[in-house]
């Protein structure tokens, strides 16, 4: 609670710098890689166009993927669950991409789950939370002047995407 607090009233010392996305994708993925594992699931990463830079809060950046994929690892209900963790670059975006296989999120709760202290019911609904973590992860990516939405998915299941505008720090532009 005192986290969203702070991003709603504009938290001190917020700087947004050049930073590795993928480097920040690949540390997300190796905290959330032990829950995967005990629920035995796989997690699937693909990623376009490494070593793309972004202007962001490294640790809140990191914070948010954790979140999305710690998510789709609580929440999936499939038989043979899957997280598909992806990334892609242009000129004028980076996206991230978190997707599972489980049965997805009603048509009717795709706005509310983005609503302070709201609960998805798919899945594992017992799963621990106080319906928090889509509120904050979509107000510290728009502080990066981005975008979290759901999206239609690959798999089924639910596919939250973000989409960040590059650096425009000229040591870090994409190759």
């Amino acid at each position: 609670i005192l986290d969203i607090n702070n991003l709603e009233h504009g938290e001190p010392g917020w700087r947004n710098v050049p930073t590795d996305a993928d480097a920040v994708l690949d540390r997300a993925v190796e905290v959330c890689t032990a829950l995967a594992l005990q629920r035995n699931m796989r997690i699937v990463v693909e990623k376009q166009s490494p070593h793309t830079w972004v202007d962001a809060d490294a640790d809140r950046l990191n914070q948010v993927l954790i979140n999305l994929i710690s998510n789709a690892i609580k929440y999936n209900d499939a038989d043979q669950p899957m997280v598909e963790v992806r990334s892609r670059a242009s000129r004028d975006a980076y996206i991230f991409e978190v997707a599972d296989n489980g049965s997805g999120i009603p048509a009717d709760q795709g706005v509310l789950i983005f609503e302070k202290f709201a609960r998805g019911t798919q899945g594992a609904s017992s799963a621990p939370g106080a319906g928090l973590g889509l509120t904050i992860s979509r107000q510290i990516i728009s502080r990066m002047n981005g975008k979290l939405e759901l999206v239609p998915s690959r798999s089924g299941g639910a596919c939250f995407r973000i989409t960040l505008p590059p650096s425009a720090h000229p040591e870090a532009r994409p190759s």
